[in-house]
């Protein structure tokens, strides 16, 4: 008898970190992202040694931000699809007050 066995990969969720920042303050950064989903002892740290998401507000003045409520896109950038994972990419929020 011959059976197959099918291993579905599991689901890594890459998503932006939200962020504060302070009206009018030029030159503040993003908090970038948090990964989620890791099993079997897999780390982010053995699996995205040499990539990076990318994050970025591209609604924002970064040389003096209003007040408000803005979306922080993450998108695949240099990361690296590893084997027996899908990625999936959630939006952060960045708050200017």
């Amino acid at each position: 008898m011959t059976q197959t066995l099918t291993v579905n990969p599991a689901a890594l969720t890459v998503t932006g970190t939200n962020t504060t920042w302070t009206a009018g303050k030029a030159g503040q950064s993003l908090a970038g992202f948090t990964i989620t989903g890791f099993v079997n002892g897999d780390t982010e740290a053995a699996l995205f040694a040499a990539g990076a998401a990318d994050v970025s507000c591209p609604t924002v003045d970064t040389s003096g931000p209003k007040a408000g409520s803005y979306v922080i896109d993450v998108t695949q950038g240099t990361l690296l699809t590893p084997a027996n994972y899908t990625l999936t990419f959630r939006k952060g929020k960045l708050s200017v007050h």
